[in-house]
């Protein structure tokens, strides 16, 4: 074989991992549209009221009028997925929003003030980190209390300690930059150079950070769902749905903990590839 031949394998070789990273992240990103789609136009494409009760059609199996059958309290189980997928969106999204805001803006302190102040908040991450994150979660809405906006503070606030981390190190690293003091040197106040140099050049990693944290946020949610402590019966959502069908697999109607446990796994896995897919994509940019 030619060194030639070898020039001309070499492209192919390389391709066929992006190709296939190029294919899942499509196919999570058709996955989650679609659970967009269905949140979106719940109230069009839901076939009953969520939480209608109707004693009567108790554990109903499968029909042209429920399709997925009933739940226990004779509610249909494929509107209250329908509606369920809006909570297990939105929560997140505004969960690791307000974690991403105060994890830069603890990274951005700590590397712009140092001393004593980054001294503390490292010390303090270090600790939490001696927590898993679903148990910070659970203390936290302890704290607020039970609802849907508590659980997501809850969850919010016990993200931070793993965003911050990986943000300060690179604010860190940031701060040293030449650009840095030449700004200062000009005359720029700090607000100012934070606010136009730092802070941009920190976004390709709050951006991956975000996407990587996607998927333990909404196992968190549907965690403390599952518990009681986040939205409130009878509004319908994922992680209560698996906790209301559990009894109910004793008497041989699994259906309801099934599809609800099935929803969140599929949205998790999708949404931890898609984000793992952006992650690679924004570090090989740098």
């Amino acid at each position: 074989m030619t060194a030639i031949d070898v020039a001309a394998r070499l492209p192919r070789r390389r391709r066929k991992p992006r190709t296939w990273s190029h294919r899942v992240a499509i196919g999570s990103g058709i996955v989650i549209g679609l659970i967009i789609v269905a949140a979106v136009f719940a109230p069009l494409i839901a076939p009953d009221n969520p939480n209608a009760i109707s004693l009567g059609s108790q554990f109903a199996p499968s029909s042209a009028a429920h399709l997925l059958g009933t739940d226990a309290s004779g509610r249909d189980i494929l509107s209250r997925l329908l509606y369920g997928a809006r909570p297990a969106l939105i929560g997140p999204t505004v969960a690791v929003l307000v974690a991403a805001m105060l994890a830069t803006l603890l990274a951005v302190l700590c590397a712009w003030l140092g001393g004593w102040f980054d001294r503390i908040i490292s010390r303090a991450i270090d600790i939490l980190f001696a927590f898993p994150g679903v148990l910070l979660a659970l203390l936290a809405a302890a704290v607020f209390g039970a609802g849907f906006v508590a659980s997501i503070l809850a969850v919010g606030i016990a993200e931070v300690p793993y965003i911050a981390r990986v943000i300060r190190t690179e604010a860190m690293r940031q701060r040293s930059r030449p650009y840095i003091e030449g700004a200062l040197v000009q005359g720029f106040a700090s607000p100012a150079v934070i606010v136009r140099h730092l802070i941009p050049n920190l976004m390709p990693t709050v951006i991956t950070q975000i996407a990587l944290s996607f998927g333990y946020v909404i196992m968190n949610l549907a965690a403390i769902s599952y518990l009681g402590l986040g939205i409130q019966p009878p509004n319908a959502d994922w992680g209560s749905m698996v906790s209301d069908g559990q009894s109910s697999i004793i008497q041989g109607y699994p259906e309801e903990a099934l599809y609800a446990a099935a929803c969140i796994v599929v949205l998790v896995v999708a949404f931890t590839l898609l984000g793992d897919h952006v992650a690679r994509r924004l570090e090989s940019r740098r």
